[in-house]
């Protein structure tokens, strides 16, 4: 099931198992679309959602709390490299991160839960990551994949800002909907 609109953001689930633990949830795949392109394995059976389903909870939970001083003013390609830089060591080395320092900025980034994806599982073994700030009334988003140098990573980014009552709004909707698809098929299976 797809909630929003593919070509500015939108978030699928498809799930081909359901199981009672939530540790598990269900075996399937979580997508997150971006500027009409797609982050995570699109297979039915790419990863156990509980990591996914848990990440929008948290998300949802946190709204406005995903807040860095240098949101507005930053071209999305400065941020991607110093996420990069400041998480996997890659490219140049770096004195200065997006206006912070290494440890300010990596402070920000696990504080405020910026990081949505990778989520810990296999969701996004395919070298996806998506970031998300909260600004005021808006959301901003970059997504990009991480198979590559630093050029072709360039050629990944998405970024899209939306207002924030949008973002949450899809959010929400998607993880109902997830609870009542798996909710359901669970009650199913107790039935005689």
């Amino acid at each position: 099931m797809i909630f929003g609109n593919c070509s500015k953001f939108a978030v699928e689930f498809q799930l081909a198992e359901v199981y009672e633990k939530n540790s598990q949830r269900g075996l399937g795949c979580f997508l997150i679309y971006v500027n009409g392109r797609v982050y995570g394995v699109n297979a039915p059976d790419a990863t156990l959602l509980a990591c996914s389903y848990d990440g929008v909870a948290n998300r949802i939970s946190n709204r406005g709390r995903h807040v860095v001083p240098f949101v507005r003013e930053r071209d999305p390609k400065d941020i991607v490299f110093a996420y990069l830089a400041s998480r996997f060591d890659v490219g140049v080395s770096r004195r200065c991160f997006c206006g912070l320092s290494a440890s300010e900025f990596e402070e920000f980034l696990t504080a405020r839960g910026i990081v949505w994806a990778p989520d810990g599982d296999q969701a996004f073994d395919d070298g996806s990551h998506v970031l998300q700030f909260d600004d005021g009334n808006q959301v901003r988003l970059i997504a990009f994949l991480n198979d590559g140098g630093l050029d072709d990573i360039s050629k990944t980014i998405s970024d899209v800002w939306m207002p924030s009552d949008e973002f949450y709004g899809i959010l929400s909707s998607w993880k109902l909907a997830f609870d009542r698809e798996r909710d359901g098929t669970l009650i199913k299976r107790m039935r005689p």
